[in-house]
């Protein structure tokens, strides 16, 4: 493995790991709720307009 094949391997890995972080801080912002139907359209769009949700698109791109 040459130096350009393990930079472009770490800086993937540190890229889903920032991901990763932002989709829990996103989640426990909002903070608890329970998985029944009458949540899925308000929780969705708490989740879709979250900033950290909406970064963690951007990093997965």
């Amino acid at each position: 493995m040459n130096l350009i094949s393990f930079g472009l391997i770490f800086a993937g890995v540190m890229l889903n790991v920032a991901a990763q972080l932002m989709i829990k801080a996103g989640t426990n912002s909002i903070g608890y709720f329970e998985f029944n139907r009458s949540n899925i359209l308000p929780i969705g769009v708490r989740l879709a307009t979250e900033p950290h949700h909406r970064g963690n698109s951007l990093l997965w791109a």
